[in-house]
């Protein structure tokens, strides 16, 4: 059964089909006359003729878009982008890298904020996570310190001796008054008669012959050691209580906790 095209209408009959060949033929030349003739007196448009809009929606391949339609394009594609959520960081969790690029420039329309000068501590039971704490240094009160006792010596400083230096003693010249019996003392010099103990006079008074000036000679007592004592002692305070560091070893790197 013979058909039609479909956009130009030509007559297209079956293999098995008899028809008028002169007659189809000189039908479909004129049909295919009749659009061309169509195609020549269309307006033909280009980048520079064709009509401007500012909606990116309109189904109309005459019509160029504007500035302001691509504009609009551009905020549509990325609301749409955002809302993929194409990160595979959730909002609260933490990328760690060495990069030093800002997360948003990797995951467009997402925000973070960069975490510094802290380490990351697992939570204990109960406690909140983003709790912060801690310090990288330390200064020590005396409660922080072990038990423990001091010991002190004190040497045995004390004993010493004295040294005296070689000398002499001389006695001066003297006499020493005499009394007594006449007949122990016989030769009393300028003796003369007093009475005695016992009330009579059968006694003298005078004066001893010279006596003295002699020398002792030389004499260095020795003086004995003496002198060991003790001590009272104290031990004085020490140190500044200045903090310490108390920071472990690390591997510095960048982290950024996911905000939006």
């Amino acid at each position: 059964m013979a058909r039609n095209t479909e956009y130009l209408g030509l007559y297209l009959p079956e293999e098995s089909e008899f028809y008028n060949v002169e007659k189809d033929q000189n039908e479909n030349f004129e049909k295919i006359d009749r659009k061309i003739k169509e195609l020549d007196t269309f307006e033909k448009k280009t980048g520079y003729n064709l009509d401007k809009t500012d909606d990116y929606n309109l189904d109309n391949t005459n019509l160029l878009g504007t500035a302001k339609a691509l504009k609009a394009l551009y905020d549509d594609l990325t609301q749409k982008i955002r809302s993929l959520d194409l990160c595979p960081y959730k909002v609260g969790d933490v990328y760690v890298t060495t990069n030093t690029a800002n997360p948003a420039d990797l995951w467009s329309g997402t925000s973070w904020t960069k975490l510094e000068g802290r380490f990351l501590k697992a939570t204990n039971s109960g406690e909140a996570p983003k709790t912060m704490g801690g310090s990288n240094a330390k200064t020590l009160s005396v409660a922080n310190l072990p038990s423990h006792n001091h010991s002190i010596w004190i040497g045995e400083n004390g004993y010493h001796t004295h040294v005296q230096d070689a000398h002499a003693h001389t006695q001066p010249a003297h006499t020493h008054p005499l009394r007594g019996d006449r007949e122990r003392f016989p030769y009393g010099g300028n003796g003369k008669d007093v009475q005695n103990v016992e009330g009579n006079h059968n006694a003298v008074a005078g004066t001893s012959y010279p006596a003295g000036g002699e020398n002792t000679g030389v004499a260095q007592p020795g003086i004995y050691g003496n002198g060991n004592h003790t001590h009272n002692a104290s031990i004085g305070y020490n140190g500044s209580g200045s903090a310490f560091d108390v920071t472990p070893a690390y591997y510095a790197v960048n982290m950024w906790i996911r905000i939006g």
